[in-house]
């Protein structure tokens, strides 16, 4: 299984967001952890795309981690905070299930202090 993890930045650009899924698609990843998508409008949500589920952490105020899991895996939603900053989702592997948990820690404070 390959994993990996990236902080974006913000997908404000959509070459940044083409860029990203062709590299997934290229390197035959099964399960990107994204930081920073920034995709607002989307906290919360579940997106289909080409054998992936994608997992947006957050809601439509706060958002900030995304996990992008091969469709074979059979993910599901484990946990979302509220904030964004913190995302898990279980997966099925053939050694058993696996939770896979992303974490973006806010810089400001107040934030921080709710997610720890």
């Amino acid at each position: 299984m390959k994993l990996a993890s990236y902080n974006v930045k913000g997908f404000h650009n959509t070459a940044k967001v083409r860029a990203l899924w062709q590299w997934l698609y290229t390197n035959d990843i099964d399960v990107l952890c994204v930081q920073e998508h920034n995709k607002h409008e989307c906290g919360g949500q579940l997106a289909h795309h080409q054998g992936y589920t994608s997992f947006y952490g957050g809601s439509m105020q706060f958002s900030g981690t995304l996990i992008i899991v091969r469709d074979q895996l059979s993910p599901t939603l484990a946990f979302n905070h509220a904030l964004g900053c913190l995302l898990g989702v279980n997966i099925i592997t053939d050694d058993g299930p696996l939770l896979i948990t992303n974490v973006y820690g806010p810089h400001a404070s107040v934030p921080r202090s709710e997610l720890w």
